[in-house]
């Protein structure tokens, strides 16, 4: 876990762990703006940049899937947006 590399000048702001403390995927912006999130999956020990919204939703609906734990984070995030 501690060998990941965090892209730079970005803000992590939501880290998934699986059972065992092994991280899935990270939400990341920019340090200087929000304007939009990257979501990063973890693929063989390295972070993968798979794409970009303007919302932390967004980006769990579209590259997390729709399980279970993937809804909870969203309500999570959704609710303290309002």
């Amino acid at each position: 876990m501690n060998d990941i590399q965090y892209p730079k000048n970005e803000t992590v702001w939501l880290s998934h762990y699986l059972p065992g403390r092994q991280l899935a995927y990270i939400i990341t912006s920019r340090k200087d703006t929000r304007e939009w999130y990257y979501f990063y999956n973890v693929i063989d020990g390295k972070l993968r940049k798979m794409g970009k919204a303007r919302t932390p939703p967004e980006l769990i609906e579209k590259f997390a899937g729709d399980t279970n734990d993937a809804r909870k984070t969203r309500n999570k995030i959704s609710q303290k947006r309002t």
